[in-house]
Parts: structure tokens; sequence; C-alpha cells
């Protein structure tokens, strides 16, 4: 006979709270991913800022550097003036503005007729023999003053310029006069009838150094037209040579749209050396003493 065991009432059951915590997690888990479809996925949280010590060290590093280019300008100034064999310049004096003139009245100038004074420059037109050589027109530039004077003159010769390009070159300073001498640049091949046309006049009075400075410049890097450039040739101490600049297209724009003078171009190189900068775009002539700090470079 077979027994047949009565059923235990706990087999196949499961008691009530288990399955509220069984339905409570799928609950749970279909929640989470509902979100994550729908909302996106879970960010980090994020991260702490910079300490503001970080900030600080970059504006004291910022002041090093300025600091060391201020050191660095001032040695290399000390260096050149020893050069040129001068007094080395205060950081005052360095920062002083110049005195510029500037006349753009045209004038004519007959060969070996009395000199004309303009923007404290006195200029002559003269026939001039080079031995062995053409008789040139020559513009004489004198300096009348008893300090260094840079100078730009623009001319042109009565019958057009194309006639003087295989003129004879004559060795001058074509950027800087000194205190008392006379600049000599040939002009054109002389012919009777002849006449030289000027159409602007500018100069700056210069101290020592910054006249060796800019006496350093090509006429062509402060945008001098190629006739009026030729034959550059200062006379410099210690065997010092002219820097090899060019004028850049951002300069020649500048100056063709009145961006950038002469003026400006003279008050850099009279206060930077051209074995070392070059001049920024922006950069201004100073307008009062010590206007701005130096090296003034730009950005």
């Amino acid at each position: 006979m077979t027994h047949v065991l009565p059923a235990d009432p706990h087999v196949g059951r499961v008691d009530l709270p288990t399955k509220v915590a069984v339905l409570g997690g799928a609950a749970a888990v279909v929640g989470l991913l509902v979100f994550l479809r729908f909302c996106g996925s879970v960010s980090a949280p994020q991260k702490p800022g910079k300490p503001a010590k970080r900030r600080d060290n970059s504006m004291e590093q910022a002041r090093r550097e300025t600091s060391a280019n201020a050191d660095a300008y001032l040695q290399g100034v000390a260096k050149d003036a020893g050069r040129a064999g001068i007094a080395t310049p205060t950081t005052d004096e360095l920062g002083k503005m110049f005195t510029f003139q500037r006349d753009d009245r045209r004038f004519t100038l007959m060969p070996d007729a009395a000199p004309v004074e303009v923007a404290g420059l006195r200029l002559a037109a003269r026939s001039f023999r080079v031995e062995g050589s053409e008789k040139l027109l020559v513009l004489e530039v004198t300096n009348p003053s008893e300090t260094p004077m840079a100078y730009v003159i623009d001319t042109e010769i009565s019958g057009g310029d194309s006639s003087c390009y295989g003129r004879t070159i004559l060795g001058h300073n074509g950027t800087v006069v000194a205190p008392g001498k006379t600049e000599r640049r040939s002009e054109c091949a002389f012919k009777r009838g002849m006449e030289i046309y000027v159409a602007r006049v500018e100069s700056a009075v210069l101290p020592p150094l910054a006249a060796f400075y800019v006496s350093r410049i090509q006429p062509q890097a402060m945008g001098a037209r190629d006739r009026i450039a030729s034959g550059h040739k200062p006379v410099l101490a210690g065997g010092v040579s002219p820097c090899g600049l060019a004028l850049s297209a951002s300069i020649r724009t500048g100056l063709s749209e009145g961006s950038v003078t002469w003026r400006d171009l003279v008050d850099f190189y009279a206060r930077h050396s051209c074995d070392t900068y070059q001049f920024p775009v922006g950069y201004k002539a100073f307008t009062s003493d010590g206007e701005r700090s130096l090296p003034d470079v730009g950005e």
C-alpha cells in the first residue's frame, strides 16, 4: 500500500518579504535602464579647480622674465656704448623723447647756389667731380648744430630719375649727420640746367648712442627709395658694420598707409640695437619722457 506524504506547506512557496525585495530590485534596475536610455550617461564628479597659487606663480614668472629682459637690454646697451667709445646712458636718458622736425614744402635747389635752412639742416646742391670719374650733381647735407641728427630727404631730379641710376655712388652716412659735419649724396650724373627738387625733409636730434644705433640702419629699412638710399657707408667706431635689415612687407604697407612713419622707425632703432631687435608693427615714437619701459618690443 502506497503512502502519500502530505505536502510540505513551505516547499515551492516564497514568503512575502522576499517577494517585496525581489520586485523592488527589479524596479530599480528597470528605472536605471530607462534613465540611461533617455537621459544620457552618468557624469563623473568635476575635478577641483586649480589652486590660486598657480596663478600667482605665473604672474611671478612673467615678472621675472620682464626683469630678465630689461637686465639683458641694459647689459647690451653698456656693451654697445663701450664699442662706440661713448659713455653708457642711464635708464632715464634712454627713455627720453627725441626732438623731431618735418617740412613737406616743395622747393628747388639750384647747383652751386646758396644753401637752404630747413628742419634744422642746411641743404645745398653742388656740381662735384670725382677724381677719375664723371661730374656729379650732389646733395650736401650739413648739420650746423652741436648734436647728431638723423635725417631723411626725398628728392627728385629735373628731367626724371631714370638717367641717374648708373651714376658714381659716393660713400656717406645716409641716416645720420654728425654735429658740424656735411654728408654728400650723389643724386645724378651732372648735366647743364639740372636741378634738385626737394619734396620732404625730416630730422631728429639724437644723443650719441642713439646716433650710433641709427647709423647702423640701412636707409631702405626706414623707407627710403633705392636711388636715395644708395651709398650708405657710415664710419663707425670699433669696426662695427651696418645691419642687414630689410623692409618687411608689413612695414612697407604701414608706411604707404600712414600707420608707420619714419619717425616711428627712427625712434625704435635709436633705442634698440639692430643686432638683437627688429621693429615691431604697432610701435610708436615716444611723445613724453619715460613713456614706456625698455626694451619695447610689443607683445
